[in-house]
């Protein structure tokens, strides 16, 4: 402490308080105004924040139910909370490759072969060690569902050659040849009312390495070309069947037909990450035979909205309408179209199969429209139970 003189030190002891002296503020009431509008301030989750988050004037606000601001104030996120699923994705300490805990689908007599082989090879090698041949999941290479793994040993420097533990699809095309599992796997897809999508959260949670989304895509387009065309052929030969038993029978024209038929949208099955709006972009029109027990389909048509080349257009600013433009389009309906019109994908289907049936009486729905165009593709009843 510096130097103080007299003059300054009588200073600060009169401008001090004084011992049993009360203070100069005691006595004194102090008002303060309340504010009417009474603002408290809410620090959320980020993933709660970017959901309820809302924008007034580039301030923050949260609003209620009828639009209006509430009186939350939001702060800052906090960061989004541990789940306990996420706890769980946490690997343990171990010393084994986290590949090699998962589910994974072999080939059990390629497996056994590799087995076989491998330990017959460390046994000419080295035949004093004592080590154990294990799978090298650093080295496992990944063909879709299927593996392609090599086995080495855990004390000496033995490394074996890699196996091929899935079964190949024969083809005289050149390159790798694909894998039944990956081929059976998108036909079983096609056949059901799944997608990759589906799919892929059924590997996920099986605990299976799923392939990634792009593989199975380029798989599911070779597939879904081959199955298109064998069940174009098939139904084909079902028409030209039918014509010919109905001429056996003595049937006066053997080309009629009875026919009931329907629409199908793809509607998905609500769950807790789906969101409540009609998923108005695919239908599916089917025509059965009506006129034997088996009820076998004899036509099918598939409008189509979806198309992924004019979406990468219009992001580049390009105008562009579907269907028919230039490059690669998948969908063969419009946009503006409503999807719903049952009459119009009756009267295409029926003209696709005229060129070997024709319709004499056609069945729909009750409360359906399907029945209002199908008389414009033959002289037909149409009815609706």
């Amino acid at each position: 402490m510096g130097f103080i003189t007299k003059r300054k030190k009588n200073f600060l002891l009169n401008f001090a308080f004084k011992p049993g002296r009360p203070g100069p503020a005691k006595g004194k009431k102090h008002h303060f105004e309340k504010r009417s509008n009474s603002y408290k301030y809410v620090r959320l989750e980020r993933s709660s924040f970017e959901a309820r988050v809302a924008f007034n004037e580039n301030i923050l606000t949260f609003r209620d139910v009828d639009g209006s601001q509430t009186q939350a104030k939001p702060l800052r996120p906090r960061a989004t909370g541990i789940r306990y699923v996420n706890m769980l994705r946490v690997p343990a300490s171990s010393k084994v490759h986290p590949d090699l805990l998962t589910n994974t689908v072999y080939v059990p007599a390629l497996l056994q072969s590799m087995m076989s082989s491998e330990n017959k090879k460390h046994r000419l090698r080295s035949d004093k060690c004592k080590g154990d041949l294990v799978i090298d999941g650093s080295a496992s290479v990944k063909w879709g569902l299927g593996w392609r793994e090599r086995l080495l040993c855990t004390r000496c420097k033995y490394v074996g050659k890699h196996y091929k533990l899935y079964n190949e699809v024969q083809s005289s095309t050149r390159g790798r040849k694909a894998a039944q599992i990956n081929v059976g796997s998108q036909i079983g897809v096609a056949s059901t009312s799944i997608g990759n999508t589906g799919f892929l959260r059924i590997l996920n949670t099986t605990y299976i390495i799923a392939p990634s989304p792009l593989a199975m895509q380029k798989q599911a387009n070779k597939v879904n070309t081959a199955m298109k065309s064998l069940n174009e052929r098939s139904m084909c030969d079902i028409r030209k069947n039918l014509v010919a038993e109905n001429a056996k029978i003595g049937q006066q024209d053997p080309t009629l037909v009875n026919v009931e038929g329907d629409t199908c949208y793809n509607n998905p099955i609500f769950k807790s990450d789906a969101i409540p709006f009609q998923a108005g972009t695919i239908a599916i029109s089917t025509m059965c035979e009506n006129n034997t027990k088996n009820k076998q389909n004899v036509g099918v048509l598939v409008s189509n909205k979806l198309c992924r080349t004019s979406s990468m257009l219009r992001n580049k600013g390009q105008p562009v309408q579907c269907p028919n433009h230039r490059g690669h389009c998948t969908a063969n309906v419009s946009e503006r179209e409503s999807i719903g019109d049952k009459g119009k994908y009756n009267e295409v289907l029926g003209d696709l199969i005229s060129q070997d049936i024709k319709i004499s009486n056609f069945t729909c729905d009750g409360d359906s429209r399907g029945n209002s165009r199908c008389s414009k593709v033959s002289r037909s009843q149409c009815w609706s139970s």
